[in-house]
């Protein structure tokens, strides 16, 4: 059995494909197969996907019949993937030469589900770029995740037994982005997460990538809270709730587990999102009516405070 398969997804990635598949196959840890999923684009993708295909055996082409998005083409390449391990990667991205050696060494150690990394987030082609800090054992993943994604998606390594276990990329996550950070919350329900100190990757932002769209902020954000809204809802036995519910299912979602919640942490981070989903997700007063309601009962003078900063109404 492969130990590792690096899975990465391309759409009309041609401009910074070539760098990506060499970060790949320039490696120190080789026991690895790279699935490379065609996600029908338009552009030279596949042909410089099927040219390096043609001169290394490890790579695998996973063609999708049309351009079906993130989730699904994921999906498709974990389902082809044969690894033990699978580590993502992203087109326009680079990992560092010992990053697939350095995670592999790390789950093997300590056997938790998922382990990801800091990267060097940089702009355009910058050689320079500032790294971040993630928090790093498993019990601050775990502390921090419900407040923020804190798991780089492009850089993380997880066991393919654990990622089928839980049920895999969710599709209702396909528009709008946050498919990794409801993946993470759902393996920490039962499994344990955490990064690596030192950079393994260089993670780049320019113009078509989805950070730089300021609409998909409060795409990701109405995502985000959903996922953190359903993870707390499977945390105190509550009924799910998902992005298509709509934005009133999501908030009624956060204060039913508000009504629940088991400590003041639990508290405190539901109330955070109830904010934050009000403030970049919801239009104007009568959208807020409910979230100003949850406020009314569950927040401390200091979040009704807030509220009011904000102009929440």
């Amino acid at each position: 059995m492969t130990r590792v398969s690096v899975v990465m997804p391309v759409f009309n990635g041609e401009t910074y494909l070539r760098k990506a598949i060499e970060s790949i196959l320039g490696q120190s840890y080789a026991d690895f197969e790279f699935v490379i999923v065609d996600d029908g684009s338009t552009d030279g993708s596949l042909e410089i996907i099927e040219d390096y295909a043609a001169r290394d055996a490890r790579i695998v082409v996973h063609k999708m019949p049309q351009n079906s998005g993130i989730v699904a083409a994921l999906n498709a390449g974990i389902g082809a993937a044969n690894g033990e391990y699978i580590a993502r990667m992203d087109a326009d991205d680079t990992s560092m030469p010992s990053r697939l050696e350095k995670q592999v060494a790390y789950l093997d150690e300590t056997g938790i589900a998922a382990v990801g990394a800091n990267y060097i987030k940089f702009r355009g082609d910058k050689a320079k770029g500032r790294a971040t800090k993630r928090p790093l054992s498993s019990a601050e993943v775990k502390r921090t995740l419900p407040y923020a994604c804190c798991l780089g998606h492009p850089v993380v390594m997880y066991r393919k037994d654990v990622f089928d276990r839980v049920g895999g990329y969710d599709p209702n996550y396909a528009s709008g982005g946050a498919e990794d950070y409801d993946l993470w919350l759902r393996m920490s329900l039962d499994h344990d997460l955490a990064n690596l100190e030192e950079p393994l990757l260089r993670y780049r932002v320019h113009s078509e990538s989805l950070t730089a769209h300021s609409d998909a902020g409060d795409r990701y954000a109405f995502n985000s809270a959903c996922a953190v809204a359903n993870y707390f809802c499977t945390l105190l036995d509550l009924p799910p709730v998902f992005p298509q519910d709509g934005s009133d299912a999501i908030v009624k979602a956060i204060g039913l587990a508000l009504g629940q919640a088991r400590d003041e942490d639990q508290r405190k981070c539901l109330m955070r999102w109830n904010v934050r989903f009000a403030r970049y997700c919801l239009a104007g007063p009568q959208e807020r009516v409910r979230a100003k309601a949850i406020l009314t009962d569950f927040g401390t003078f200091r979040e009704k405070w807030k509220w009011r900063v904000y102009g929440l109404g």
